[in-house]
């Protein structure tokens, strides 16, 4: 009776899991969905951290500044501690107060911060146990909330590249594009997109299947020749491999989601890390954009450029574009109106191998574990992966289930043959 109950219920799991498998593509997929945070953490420059230490001895270290700095701390415009090192030591006073952070460097910018403190003595008389008797209102410069390893990560090691390829690339970027490691990463950013757009600005329109035999560095060279047509995909794999090869850690973008019964948008870029700043800057080779600033100069990302568009707001966004034999500058002007709106996912892909992406382990893995190899970005779908789980748990309760048949059965066979 046990048995044939374990075998109803092997056969309604395996039918499950073959509808599941056939369904696969409608939601039964991992999908790491990231925020902003995530995907364009300050990892330059900042607060690192801020204790606080025997009730009122505030303690502040800072990254990215030199090691020989000076401070003066001021509150309320009262100096209470001069010339210190880093990490800085100095008392709160109660209530609201506003403390200044002051560089003896007149070239560096003074550090504000509205901190609201209250004694632990306070709370101890009311009879209350309190976790922090601190808040932050306000600060000038943002927490450094993230290591190095969440940059490192996209960095593509192009070990699948062809080496005598990649060889020749990186030997066409010193000795004819003359970019030296010296070379700040938005120099570089300006003569590689530069010359790729004018090497195939001709050659841009739909490419034919045959197109994708080749090696990204080979389909380049074609284009540049006028041998083939290439769209944004192609573009964009090529901008990666000529800004990957020079050093910049580089990241492939796709834009991709729906209006309503209406495609929003099916399109590539790039965002690059400056690690000048910590920033990303978006950049679109296919629509001659090199990169895009604010009003304050501040070079923007994918989601930046996103939030402007929504808001309407792209009107003073400062273009960098290639002309004939000069970068130009000029009007942002919504140059990219086809593509990014309010509906869009944005997807941020990690380095992969093409030629395994979709192989048979790598699809396998995927299917049974949280093993997404991209990230996605959204303002308009929240996944819960739900439907994910649910495809786990009837999965591996199959194979346990299964299992115990197949050992069932061995001891029986065992008994019956003694």
């Amino acid at each position: 009776m046990t048995n044939r109950f374990l075998l109803i219920l092997f056969f309604l799991l395996t039918i499950a899991n073959l509808l599941i498998y056939i369904n696969r593509d409608k939601g039964f997929e991992y999908v790491q969905q990231s925020t902003y945070a995530n995907l364009y953490p300050n990892t330059n420059k900042g607060i690192s951290n801020i204790n606080i230490e025997k009730d009122s001895l505030a303690v502040i270290d800072l990254k990215g500044y030199l090691p020989t700095l000076k401070w003066s701390v001021l509150c309320n415009d009262t100096v209470i501690r001069h010339d210190q090192l880093l990490p800085l030591h100095f008392s709160l006073k109660e209530n609201v107060n506003r403390y200044v952070l002051q560089p003896n460097d007149s070239t560096v910018k003074p550090i504000i911060i509205d901190l609201d403190y209250a004694p632990a003595e306070l709370y101890k008389r009311n009879g209350s146990s309190v976790a922090t008797n601190y808040e932050i209102r306000y600060c000038s410069e943002p927490f450094v909330a993230a290591d190095s390893t969440s940059v490192t990560k996209w960095k593509d090691p192009l070990d699948y590249t062809d080496a005598a390829e990649l060889n020749t690339v990186k030997q066409f970027l010193t000795d004819s594009l003359h970019i030296k490691p010296t070379d700040s990463t938005l120099n570089k950013i300006k003569i590689i997109g530069s010359y790729i757009y004018q090497s195939v600005k001709q050659s841009m329109g739909i490419p034919p299947d045959s197109l994708s035999k080749h090696s990204v560095y080979k389909q380049f060279c074609l284009a540049k020749n006028q041998e083939t047509k290439i769209w944004c995909g192609n573009i964009t794999d090529i901008f990666h491999l000529f800004t990957s090869a020079a050093g910049i850690v580089s990241r492939k973008i796709g834009l991709t989601g729906h209006r309503e019964i209406f495609n929003a948008g099916l399109h590539s870029a790039n965002e690059c890390y400056l690690p000048e700043t910590g920033g990303w800057a978006y950049t679109d080779i296919t629509q001659n954009i090199l990169l895009l600033t604010d009003t304050a100069g501040k070079i923007l990302n994918t989601v930046d450029l996103y939030q402007l568009k929504k808001l309407n707001q792209t009107g003073n966004i400062i273009l960098y574009s290639s002309g004939d034999s000069t970068v130009l500058t000029g009007t942002y002007a919504n140059a990219d109106k086809k593509y990014l709106w309010r509906e869009n996912e944005i997807l941020y892909p990690h380095p992969f191998d093409p030629a395994t992406l979709y192989s048979w382990p790598n699809k396998f893995k995927r299917y049974i574990s949280q093993n997404s190899w991209l990230e996605i970005y959204s303002e308009t779908t929240k996944y819960d992966n739900s439907k994910f789980y649910l495809k786990i748990y009837l999965f591996y309760m199959w194979l346990i289930l299964g299992g115990l048949i197949l050992l069932s059965y061995l001891l029986n066979f065992k008994r019956r043959n003694n």
